[in-house]
């Protein structure tokens, strides 16, 4: 079966899922193994008490849910609660985890942060600044928006049934609702993540909400939680022979590339063939030495450098790091790390060795995974 072939028979058992469950049809098709999410199936519907009760719901759903942003504070990586598993994306299949928390949806679907504009197929978005467009009116399109859940994201008012469950061992909520659709929501506390599913068909929400798991590795190679991304040196013994002539020796077999916020995933790629030798070039072609912000923010507004980093303790927008890992067919991997914000030493090293953040780190970078905060502000060469 082709890519393409394999993109609409996923579509067409979304559609048919939903079509059969409108029916009350009970053998209804599925995407993965049974088994693979520990959900209970039983249906709770949420009876909405007139537009005073669909404004709070809409609250609980859209504006509660991502309010993480707002702590005080940045926590070090979490562990995933002794799970262990590596997300699998199938053919014509993409797998999106987002702090640990993964779903399963046709390739053929948009991956975006933020929202997106005059979207054409159904997309999954990520937390981040995106043009004030919004979806428009598209009915017929599904959306699955991750957020950054919270310390209380499912406000009691509005909700008139919830119901708490296990995904993988993990601890979550499930509530469902209205907004300009029925919307289906689930939050995991630990993972700081929940994720809102609006269906384009009836009960699709569901059929995707069959796909949820919790993994510790996403299905491009990274880790759902890291502590090794807080600082940039160019003092440590090269991670293998080369390594103090270019960030990337020569060979890999593939680079992982990884953004994470807090220490937490967010986005991954997996680089290999031609798009991997040119991203090694360009990345190698950077001037050595590190940089720092232009943009006024006061050394006292910055947490120390052993930390994942925070501006004013009040936001995780400077915790935003990458960290990419080539992997050889012998010998030991090399791993990069990078930091594009305002706070202390930005750039890239491999422990050895440092690149300055230029705008072609920056274009490499945000390009294949993405950027939670926006433009970066101006930069010199640090001293």
């Amino acid at each position: 079966m082709s890519r393409q072939d394999h993109d609409d028979d996923l579509e067409d058992k979304l559609l048919r899922w939903g079509r059969a469950a409108r029916e009350g049809v009970t053998d209804l098709p599925t995407l993965q193994p049974a088994g693979r999410v520990g959900v209970t199936r039983q249906r709770m519907s949420i009876q909405l008490a007139g537009g005073a009760a669909l404004v709070v719901l809409a609250a609980a759903i859209v504006i509660v849910l991502p309010g993480h942003l707002g702590r005080r504070g940045v926590p070090a990586a979490p562990s995933l609660g002794g799970v262990n598993s590596t997300a699998h994306a199938g053919a014509g299949e993409r797998v999106v985890t987002f702090h640990g928390l993964s779903i399963t949806v046709p390739s053929s679907w948009a991956l975006t942060v933020g929202d997106p504009c005059s979207p054409k197929v159904s997309t999954v978005e990520l937390p981040g600044q995106s043009d004030a467009c919004g979806h428009g009116a598209t009915p017929a399109l599904t959306f699955v928006e991750f957020g950054d859940g919270g310390e209380n994201p499912i406000p009691v008012a509005g909700v008139r049934s919830r119901q708490d469950l296990m995904l993988d061992g993990v601890a979550a909520t499930r509530v469902e609702g209205v907004l300009d659709r029925p919307v289906l929501a689930y939050v995991v506390p630990s993972l700081q993540v929940d994720v809102v599913i609006r269906p384009g068909t009836d009960a699709v929400a569901d059929m995707l909400a069959r796909t949820l798991a919790v993994n510790s590795v996403d299905s491009h190679g990274c880790r759902s939680s890291v502590n090794d991304v807080r600082t940039l040196t160019g003092r440590a013994p090269a991670q293998r022979k080369g390594a103090s002539g270019a960030l990337i020796p020569p060979g890999p077999a593939a680079v992982t590339l990884c953004r994470y916020v807090g220490g937490r995933l967010e986005q991954g790629a997996r680089l290999t063939g031609g798009q991997l030798r040119d991203f090694v070039a360009a990345l190698n072609a950077q001037p050595a030495g590190l940089s720092r912000s232009t943009d006024r923010v006061p050394a006292s507004a910055c947490k120390p450098p052993s930390g994942l980093g925070s501006v004013n303790g009040a936001t995780v927008d400077d915790s935003q790091a990458y960290r990419l890992e080539a992997s050889y067919p012998a010998g030991p991997s090399v791993v990069v790390a990078a930091r594009l914000g305002w706070c202390g030493a930005l750039g890239a090293s491999n422990g050895s060795l440092t690149a300055q953040r230029t705008v072609t780190l920056v274009g490499l970078l945000t390009g294949l995974v993405g950027d939670r905060v926006g433009e970066p502000g101006g930069v010199v060469t640090a001293t």
